[in-house]
C-alpha cells in the first residue's frame, strides 16, 4: 500500500450565519422580522481602517486593551487550531515584534504546551524576525544622535524641495568635479534608507560649505562636530548594511549565516563600547541592551542553522559563543 494522503481540508469563506433582530422590525409575536447576519472579518477590518483614519486616531489603538476584549466579545469563536488540526504540528512560528503578536504567540504557546506537544519544552517556538530586530537595534542607537540627522535631513529637504537651489547646489558639484549623484532624503522608519542619505550627504560635504556661503536662507548646514559625528556612524553601520542585505537575501537559504554575522555585529558593539566618544558609547550601550534581549530569546534556533552548516558544525559554536558569552556562560 502506497503512503497516506492528508485528507483535503475545504475552507468555507461564507461564515457562520447568525440570528438577529433588525431595529427596524415592528414588535411582533412573529418571526417575520428576524433575519441572518454572519460576522465578516474584511469588512470589519475595513471599518476600524476607516475609523483610525477619520477620527485620527493612533494606529496602536487596535492594540488597546479594551478593543481586543471589544473583539474578543464581538468574535468569540477562535477555534482555527482545532478545525484545521494543527494543535500537534506547530513547532515554531516566526513573527514580527509588535506587542500585539507577542501576547498572541504568549497565549499559543501555553496552549500547546498545556498538551506537552511543544519540542524541547517549547524553547524553540516563538522566533522574532532577524531583520525586524536589526532594524529596531538601530533605530535605537540612532535616537541618541537624533538631532545631527534632522538637521542633515532638513539639509536634503531643503535642497531638493525648488528649482532654484537645487540648480546652485548642482552648479557647485560641477565646478568641484564631483560625481554627479542625487541627494537621498530618507524614510525615517527604516534606518537603511537614513544610512543611504548620510552616505550620500557625506559625499557632499565640501558641496553644503560653498552652498552656505550664496544662500543666506539656509539655516541647517551641519557643523565640524555633525560631520565627524556622520562620518562615524557611517563607518559603523556599513556592516549593519551588509548584514541587513544578507539576512534579508530571497534567493536562498541564509540562516546558516545568521550565527557569524551577529557574532561580527556584538564584536563591532563590544569595540566601540570602549571609545574615546561619549555620545558613541551612549549610542552603542542603548543597542547591546536590544542585542542581548534577542540573543537570550533566539541563540538556540540560530545556534543549530550554523551547526548543520557543513562548513562550521561545532567550530563556530565554540569560536563565537566566547565573544558574545563570558567564558563560564560560553562553557554552559
Amino acid at each position: 500500500m502506497g503512503p497516506k494522503k492528508c485528507s483535503v481540508i475545504t475552507v468555507s469563506l461564507k461564515g457562520q450565519s447568525n440570528l438577529f433582530l433588525p431595529p427596524q422590525a415592528p414588535r411582533s409575536d412573529s418571526a417575520n422580522g428576524i433575519q441572518t447576519w454572519k460576522y465578516d472579518q474584511a469588512n470589519i477590518r475595513e471599518v476600524v481602517s476607516h475609523m483610525i483614519m477619520v477620527h485620527e486616531l493612533p494606529f496602536a489603538f487596535t492594540e488597546y486593551e479594551l478593543f481586543t476584549l471589544l473583539m474578543k466579545i464581538a468574535s468569540p469563536h477562535h477555534k482555527c487550531l482545532q478545525n484545521w488540526g494543527i494543535k500537534g504540528k506547530v513547532c515554531l512560528i516566526f513573527v514580527g515584534s509588535a506587542s500585539y503578536n507577542d501576547a498572541v504567540v504568549r497565549m499559543l504557546k501555553d496552549s500547546l504546551s498545556f498538551h506537552k506537544r511543544l519540542p524541547l519544552n517549547g524553547k524553540l517556538f516563538h522566533v522574532h524576525c532577524c531583520a525586524h530586530i536589526l532594524n529596531l537595534l538601530v533605530h535605537d542607537g540612532l535616537s541618541k544622535i537624533e538631532d545631527v540627522i534632522d538637521n542633515v535631513r532638513e539639509s536634503v529637504k531643503y535642497i531638493t524641495a525648488s528649482t532654484v537651489p537645487l540648480t546652485m547646489f548642482s552648479d557647485i558639484v560641477k565646478q568641484l568635479q564631483l560625481p554627479n549623484k542625487r541627494l537621498i532624503l530618507d524614510c525615517c522608519t527604516r534606518w537603511n534608507a537614513t544610512y543611504a542619505m548620510l552616505s550620500c550627504v557625506l559625499e557632499f560635504k565640501d558641496v553644503f560649505l560653498w552652498y552656505a556661503q550664496r544662500d543666506a536662507s539656509y539655516k541647517y548646514f551641519p557643523s565640524d562636530e555633525d560631520w565627524v559625528k556622520v562620518q562615524e556612524v557611517c563607518s559603523f553601520l556599513a556592516l549593519f548594511n551588509e548584514v541587513n542585505n544578507i539576512i534579508s537575501g530571497s534567493e536562498c537559504p541564509t540562516s546558516n549565516l545568521f550565527l557569524p554575522k551577529l557574532w561580527s555585529i556584538k564584536e563591532l558593539l563590544m569595540e566601540k563600547s570602549l571609545s574615546e566618544e561619549l555620545w558613541m558609547r551612549q549610542m552603542v550601550d542603548k543597542m547591546q541592551i536590544k542585542f542581548d534581549k534577542y540573543w537570550v530569546e533566539c541563540s538556540l534556533l540560530i545556534s543549530i542553522a550554523a551547526i548543520l552548516d557543513p562548513s562550521n558544525k561545532m567550530k563556530l559554536i565554540y569560536f563565537s559563543f566566547c565573544v558574545i558569552y563570558s567564558e563560564e556562560e560560553a562553557s554552559r
